[in-house]
C-alpha cells in the first residue's frame, strides 16, 4: 500500500468486489476513547449509556452513502482512468479504512442506529434515480416521514427536541470534512490514483450538499 499515511498502510482489501461496509463492533473500546468515553449523538457517557441502553457501534456517514459516492465517483466515471479505477488497490483500501475508522464510528444506543438508517436509505434511492437533476432533496423530508411511523414517532420527536438528531447531522458533516481533506492530502502516487480519491470525495461533497444538513 505504498503513498498511504501510516494509519492506513496496514489495511488489506480481501475481496475486490465487496460493498465499504466492514464489521465493527470489535472496535467499540477504540471508538469510545477516540470520543473520549461521549456518545457525540446523545452527549451521554460510557457509564450512562450502558447503564440503560443497549449500544452499537455505528457508521456515522452511513456505508450506503459512501458506497454510492464510490460508485458515482470512481467506479462510473468516465473521467477515471482504468489506472485509478481498479478494485482493490491503494484508494480502496482507503476507502475501506475510512468508512470503518475511529473518525468515521459512533457508540450510540441501537434504537437510535437503527432509526438513523432509514431516512438516510430512503434518501440514497432517490439520490440515485434524480443525482443529476436539479430536484432538492433536503433530509428533513425524509426525517419528517419517517416521525410519521406509529412505532417510531415518540422516539423521533424525543431525539429531534433534545438535540440528538442535530448532533447527527453534525457528525455526518465533520465526517465529510474529515474525509474530503485526507483524499486532497494523499501522497502523490500517480495522477490517475489522486484524481480517484478526488473524485470520490467530490462525489461525496455533493451528496452532502443534496442533504442540506443543518
Amino acid at each position: 500500500q505504498d503513498g498511504l499515511p501510516k494509519r492506513l498502510s496496514s489495511y488489506s482489501v480481501q475481496n475486490a468486489d465487496m460493498t465499504l461496509r466492514q464489521p465493527v463492533n470489535h472496535l467499540e473500546n477504540d471508538v469510545w476513547r477516540h470520543h473520549e468515553q461521549i456518545d457525540i449523538y446523545s452527549l451521554q457517557t460510557r457509564k450512562q449509556l450502558k447503564k440503560h441502553h443497549k449500544v452499537q457501534v455505528d457508521h456515522i456517514i452511513e456505508t450506503q452513502l459512501l458506497d454510492l459516492a464510490w460508485q458515482f465517483g470512481v467506479d462510473t466515471n468516465p473521467d477515471i482512468s482504468p489506472a485509478g479505477n481498479t478494485r482493490g488497490n491503494r484508494n480502496q483500501a482507503f476507502a475501506l479504512e475510512f468508512t470503518n475508522g475511529v473518525d468515521n464510528l459512533n457508540v450510540t444506543h441501537s434504537a437510535l442506529n437503527q432509526l438513523k438508517k432509514g431516512p438516510f436509505t430512503r434518501w440514497k434511492n432517490d439520490y440515485a434515480k434524480h443525482k443529476d437533476s436539479a430536484r432538492e432533496l433536503p433530509l428533513r423530508d425524509y426525517v419528517a416521514a419517517s416521525r410519521k411511523a406509529a412505532d417510531a414517532s415518540a422516539l423521533w420527536s424525543e431525539i429531534i427536541d433534545d438535540g440528538t438528531w442535530g448532533r447527527v447531522e453534525g457528525a455526518v458533516v465533520k465526517s465529510y470534512e474529515d474525509v474530503s481533506h485526507l483524499c486532497y492530502s494523499m501522497p502523490s502516487v500517480s495522477t490517475a490514483a489522486n484524481k480517484a480519491l478526488e473524485a470520490f470525495s467530490d462525489e461525496l461533497g455533493d451528496m452532502v450538499d443534496k442533504l442540506q444538513l443543518e
